[in-house]
């Protein structure tokens, strides 16, 4: 506990301002009585004169404040933000992760060493300005908003904290750019893709390689028939979540139970299905699971080598074998670069086209909003009503079964190809997919 001096002036401005020192401590605290809550302040004085001296310009600096409608003790947004993520540990926020990376990233480098109460809409341009510098090009308007609600929360905590008036807060502005046109595959340049991908597999020099090659065919394969999201949504996918024939009203599918992944994050959901018609979709997983060889586990990861390794970036494999097949950009004006995300935009665009989905109901199967798939595909004019043709995965299964399988039998990647194979012409299209596209027909 500090230590109490009789000394005139351990007391000051009628009892207002009052210094006491801690027990082992030669440095003075000033505790200022300002609109009846006690603030506690470091000297940083030995001598009790200056300190009282210092503790009263403080404290006639706040007052003049409080007169003039002015929060008593400013700080700096970097105070703010400290705080802010020191709240954040105790909260269940999901989006937690991602507003401590844009305060460390965007918020504190520029906006750190500003007061809080004096913060203006000028700063604010200039933030704006100097994130568009550091990132070489116009944020979209999504990420702007990201980072200006992640900034808002920021001043409502100083707000909270008696840092700053709520009419100090300014205005924040989105300058970001509309939503740019996604890279997707055209329903024409499906089966040459898969074709390219097959035939590339035996080229590779490494056996590792080869199996890497060949578990992206199964992955590419499955994600243009189900429409899922690459990433964790597929990678963290293990076989007890998949069910090949799962009924419902008389027919198969495959449902596939996804527990991780951007959906999960940002709902309330704790998982979400994907389903697809049985005919098409269960081939490429039997394919995948004959290929990984016996001893599968139920809790097995799905995409996953024989030896039971993971790769550990998928995108940049998919990368480096499009640029082999020279597929790697879209025939877009300018165009755009192809990633693995590509196939869930070429689902969209082909059930848009094609599909009897209304959008919320594509929405809801695809873990994403009517507002996004409008914001990503207005293009496509068909939006402004619902789709008119038949399911999505039934009709892209010829483009996929075109290039496909090799009748279910996987390369041996355990030896490299001596002789470059030339394909005389795409192998045949599985019974199960051809019966499903029989049956579309009739």
């Amino acid at each position: 506990m500090p230590r109490r001096i009789d000394d005139p002036w351990r007391k000051l401005r009628d009892g207002n301002v009052v210094l006491k020192i801690r027990k082992g401590s030669s440095y003075w605290q000033a505790h200022l009585k300002v609109r009846g809550e006690w603030i506690r302040l470091s000297t940083g004085k030995t001598d009790i004169r200056d300190a009282g001296q210092w503790a009263c310009d403080q404290y006639d600096d706040m007052m003049y404040r409080v007169r003039h409608k002015q929060v008593p003790r400013t700080k700096l947004i970097r105070d703010a933000t400290a705080q802010y993520i020191q709240d954040l540990e105790s909260s269940n926020l999901v989006s937690a992760d991602d507003y401590r990376r844009t305060i460390k990233k965007w918020i504190d480098p520029h906006l750190g060493g500003k007061k809080l109460d004096e913060i203006s809409p000028q700063d604010i341009i200039g933030w704006n300005a100097w994130k568009r510098l550091q990132h070489g090009k116009p944020f979209s308007k999504s990420t702007v908003t990201s980072h200006n609600a992640c900034l808002s929360n920021v001043f409502k905590t100083a707000v909270r904290y008696g840092w700053m008036n709520e009419w100090q807060v300014p205005k924040l502005v989105n300058d970001g750019e509309p939503g740019m046109r996604r890279p997707h595959f055209d329903e024409d340049e499906i089966a040459p893709l898969l074709v390219k991908m097959w035939d590339l597999i035996p080229e590779g020099r490494k056996q590792k390689t080869r199996e890497i090659r060949q578990l992206l065919y199964y992955y590419v394969s499955i994600l243009l028939l189900t429409g899922a999201r690459p990433g964790k949504e597929l990678d963290n996918l293990r076989w007890r979540q998949v069910d090949l024939a799962w009924e419902r009203e008389g027919q198969k599918f495959v449902k596939i139970i996804i527990t991780a992944g951007k959906t999960i994050k940002y709902s309330r959901v704790r998982q979400r299905a994907i389903t697809a018609p049985a005919g098409v979709a269960a081939p490429p997983f039997k394919a995948l699971m004959a290929w990984q060889g016996p001893g599968k586990d139920d809790d097995d990861f799905v995409f996953r080598l024989p030896d039971g390794s993971r790769i550990g970036n998928m995108q940049s494999s998919f990368r480096t074998v499009l640029e082999k097949i020279d597929m790697l950009y879209d025939k877009g004006d300018p165009p755009t670069r192809r990633t693995l995300y590509s196939f869930r935009h070429s689902y969209a665009t082909t059930q848009i086209v094609h599909g009897t989905m209304s959008l919320i109901e594509l929405a809801t199967h695809m873990g994403t909003s009517v507002a996004m798939l409008e914001q990503h595909y207005a293009h496509l004019g068909p939006l402004a009503i619902a789709p008119k043709v038949a399911a999505n995965a039934v009709l892209i299964s010829p483009h996929v079964a075109a290039g496909a399988f090799n009748d279910g039998q996987p390369h041996d990647t355990s030896k490299k190809r001596q002789k470059p194979e030339t394909r005389k012409a795409s192998p045949a299209i599985p019974k199960s997919l051809a019966a499903a596209l029989a049956e579309k027909e009739d």
